[in-house]
């Protein structure tokens, strides 16, 4: 159990992060009935371990800032994986989506290298979606499994998305319902077309877009007129832009942006 500051002892209700790595001792459960916690950072927890943690939080639903980095989840080869599958068992995602629904009030969700194949499917858990009404920012990256994630969440402010290799999660990419986004960074994605000229991914309120190492882009077809900040790199395949944005179309003008 390793606090951020690396100390149990001063971990009180002053203090409102904290850090569990590998399996979680049964101290850092009572801490989470017991303590304000309003970061939680997880690392190399198996899956006997979340289930402990979704148990304290049951008790605790203040955690606003969720992260899990390279978490095994209780799987260490896909054989395994396969068999909980196929038997209708435990799975990576059915074990996150149960600690998830435990955190009612959460905020920022961050996901890193977590062998999850979707996030907020219909059915894992119960017959609706996995609903977090309060999520402002979503940092998805290196999940090589993911296929689905989080597209309905209108009131996200914040969407990242890093080396996620599915085709799926970039096309559905001009289908999501981001309504309040203010920034939205892509990069090393699959990433054929964003939006299209048919049909516009509509982002009222985006300000900021950063695209990296994006070499299959060639189209970007948004309805962006706020956007003020237009970040490109390594998308050397692109042909057409179109933000409907005044100021993003006199930066490419003078070659700012790029």
């Amino acid at each position: 159990v390793t606090p951020l500051n690396g100390s149990d002892e001063s971990l009180t209700s002053e203090k409102s992060t904290l850090s569990l790595v590998g399996e979680p001792y049964l101290a850092s459960i009572q801490t989470l009935k017991n303590v304000d916690v309003r970061t939680l950072e997880l690392r190399n927890i198996n899956e006997s371990g979340f289930r402990l943690l979704s148990f304290a939080l049951r008790a605790n639903n203040t955690i606003a800032h969720l992260d899990l980095r390279y978490n095994k989840i209780g799987f260490p080869d896909t054989k395994a994986l396969a068999e909980a599958e196929k038997t209708k068992g435990t799975t990576p995602d059915s074990v996150v989506e149960e600690l998830l629904t435990q955190c009612e009030r959460l905020a920022a969700l961050s996901l890193d290298a977590v062998p999850i194949t979707t996030l907020g499917k219909s059915g894992l858990l119960s017959a609706s979606p996995l609903i977090l009404p309060h999520l402002r920012s979503l940092t998805l990256q290196n999940l090589d499994k993911l296929t689905q994630f989080l597209s309905q969440t209108p009131q996200l402010t914040e969407l990242q998305l890093v080396n996620i290799p599915s085709e799926n999660i970039s096309a559905r990419l001009s289908n999501i319902n981001y309504s309040a986004l203010d920034k939205l960074s892509l990069s090393s994605l699959p990433l054929k077309q964003l939006g299209n000229p048919k049909a516009r991914l509509i982002l009222p309120q985006l300000t900021t877009l950063v695209l990296e190492d994006l070499p299959q882009l060639t189209d970007i077809t948004l309805q962006a007129s706020q956007l003020r900040q237009l970040e490109m790199r390594h998308c050397d395949a692109l042909d057409s832009l179109e933000t409907q944005s005044d100021h993003a179309r006199r930066l490419l003008d003078k070659g700012i942006a790029l």
